[in-house]
């Protein structure tokens, strides 16, 4: 079971958290599921696991966020990870919600309830002006994911030599959408 003080974010059903060294398991049970992979470049070995979970840790360091481990509040189960990316794209430095469920817990909106936390640390906790997501054009349940979020397609970019559609909020539409609610 999880220390609450590690808690980073809560939703109704789920809390996020750091990954650590001893979750490597639980990242490697994501990272070399192919339906889970089914939109990167490829499934992730051992090696790459271990590498992945450095890079995630590092950036911790680094930038203050990156992915996060997705439980399920009730019962503590690892069902993925969700986070704040910090990428590169076109020269401009972004933040990208980004999120990977396992299979066993598609369709259930716990992609959709963790990128919403996410934005909402991001705009409220973080201070961020812009979240983006980057997603393959042949991804249809992750661009539905980036809509109920909130975000809008952009344009279509580059990413990792692959087409992606850039999906982006800017805080202020997010405010002026509150703001228009409030009217009503």
């Amino acid at each position: 079971m999880t220390n609450r003080k590690d808690i980073l974010l809560q939703t109704e059903r789920l809390y996020l958290r750091h990954f650590y060294e001893d979750d490597f398991d639980n990242l490697y049970l994501l990272s070399s599921n192919e339906n889970v992979m089914r939109f990167f470049p490829e499934v992730l070995d051992v090696k790459q696991t271990k590498e992945l979970l450095n890079r995630i840790i590092e950036s911790y360091g680094l930038y203050g966020h990156c992915f996060w481990a997705a439980f399920l509040k009730d019962s503590d189960t690892f069902i993925g990870m969700c986070g704040l990316l910090h990428q590169k794209i076109n020269h401009r430095v972004e933040t990208e919600i980004a999120y990977r469920i396992l299979d066993d817990y598609w369709n259930q909106g716990f992609a959709t309830e963790s990128a919403i936390a996410c934005k909402n640390y991001a705009f409220h906790q973080l201070g961020k002006n812009r979240v983006i997501s980057l997603i393959r054009p042949d991804n249809i349940p992750s661009k539905r994911v980036a809509l109920k979020t909130g975000l809008t397609l952009e344009a279509k970019v580059l990413f990792q030599e692959q087409e992606h559609e850039l999906y982006s909020l800017n805080n202020h539409t997010e405010l002026n959408k509150k703001y228009k609610d409030l009217e009503r």
